[in-house]
């Protein structure tokens, strides 16, 4: 079963770098998107607060905080390789030197806008915008040659999960004590 895979990663990220360097600079863009979840979680945050909503602030930083342990966590557990470390025809247009399991990027662009799409309008119109922005970011991956396929869409499954969980046992934060628990479903 894993070489299977193997082959369908090596397939897959050979197609889509196949469209060659010309979109380098677009897959970067898509790819920084999630780089800057370091300021947009606590702006986040900080105009929930503002806006009186400090128990929403804090359940989506511990969301955000539990998706970044989880990461890094499993990063560390599985050390599996990055795609330009174990095939020289994958062309590495951006360097990582963490491991690549899962991929952290469409975990938090799933944890991150799917967030946003529990708490919004769940409009159809938006959930097609944010799915085709973590899509993206998922293809930014695999295009720049710093994860197989396989990678990214455990990331994707990674980050379902926890918004799942999310969604079933939200936190909150108890105003009399400021201390985290779990609301009832």
């Amino acid at each position: 079963m894993i070489d299977l895979i193997q082959r369908i990663d090596s397939s897959l990220i050979q197609s889509v770098q196949s469209i060659g360097p010309g979109w380098v600079a677009v897959a970067r863009f898509f790819s920084v998107l999630v780089d800057c979840a370091w300021v947009l979680v606590p702006m986040t945050a900080l105009a929930l607060s503002i806006k009186g909503r400090g128990r929403e602030a804090c359940g989506f930083i511990v969301l955000c905080l539990i998706a970044l342990a989880l990461i890094l966590g499993l990063k560390g557990v599985i050390d599996a390789p990055r795609p330009g470390t174990v095939d020289a025809s994958v062309i590495q247009y951006a360097v990582e030197t963490s491991s690549a399991m899962p991929s952290g990027h469409a975990l938090a662009s799933i944890v991150i806008l799917g967030w946003v799409w529990l708490r919004g309008s769940r409009s159809i119109r938006l959930l097609a915008c944010i799915s085709t922005l973590v899509l993206l970011i998922g293809l930014s991956r695999v295009y720049l040659g710093v994860h197989y396929p396989s990678q990214v869409i455990a990331g994707w499954a990674i980050g379902v999960v926890i918004l799942w969980v999310f969604s079933r046992f939200p936190l909150s934060v108890s105003s009399s004590s400021r201390s985290f628990s779990v609301d009832n479903p």
